[in-house]
């Protein structure tokens, strides 16, 4: 039996100063919020794959 994979939904929001990424989990999805003014999306994507290698970009 293989894991279920996750599915990741982005989004751009204004964070705090220092938080480039925030992502919570909602059953096979995984919401995920960058700040584009402290980090492009393909640096946000790689770190979010740091954390969570299971879901599908």
């Amino acid at each position: 039996m293989s894991a279920a994979r996750l599915t990741a939904v982005w989004e751009s929001a204004e964070l705090d100063s220092g938080i480039l990424l925030l992502f919570k989990r909602f059953g096979d999805r995984v919401r995920v919020a960058y700040d584009p003014q402290q980090c492009t999306r393909p640096q946000a994507e790689a770190l979010f794959r740091q954390h969570c290698p299971d879901a599908v970009q």
